[in-house]
């Protein structure tokens, strides 16, 4: 085989692997800390959609909660207002959403204990037609100190 073929060849192999390790991923990931007699907190994160296809989340799933939903702010009468987020979430190819304070976020509803500062906890999101992608987050303040 000639070299330039053999260059060629490489070139659309290492194509071919970066195509293949295309992911979902999370980054930026925390859990608001609440004092110890909350029963809620809220989870936030940025999702990435580093893939070739349409991701479409449907939920959220944690094992230290009895209930994960994915909630969202809105101005409603000039309030701000807390309300579930309409499902599905649609993530186009190449983007990413970010779950932040006064937006969307993972409401964690029914903490089964309470909150602690160095313990990892385990998230899952849930996907129409894609493996749940499960992370780990930390408990961390917001800006405002909450």
């Amino acid at each position: 085989m000639s070299f330039f073929r053999y260059v060629i060849l490489l070139a659309g192999f290492s194509v071919l692997s970066i195509g293949a390790n295309a992911e979902v991923s999370v980054s930026d990931s925390w859990i608001r800390a609440v004092p110890a007699m909350m029963t809620s907190s809220a989870g936030y994160l940025r999702l990435n959609n580093d893939t070739n296809e349409h991701l479409v989340l449907i939920g959220a799933r944690v094992d230290f909660a009895n209930k994960a939903e994915i909630h969202n702010h809105i101005m409603s009468n000039g309030l701000m207002k807390m309300v579930p987020a309409i499902l599905p979430i649609r993530i186009a190819p190449g983007s990413s959403v970010e779950f932040k304070p006064k937006g969307l976020h993972i409401m964690l509803m029914g903490l089964k204990a309470p909150l602690e500062p160095n313990v990892e906890y385990q998230i899952e999101l849930l996907f129409e037609s894609h493996a749940p992608v499960r992370f780990t987050s930390k408990i961390a303040m917001d800006s405002a100190g909450h």
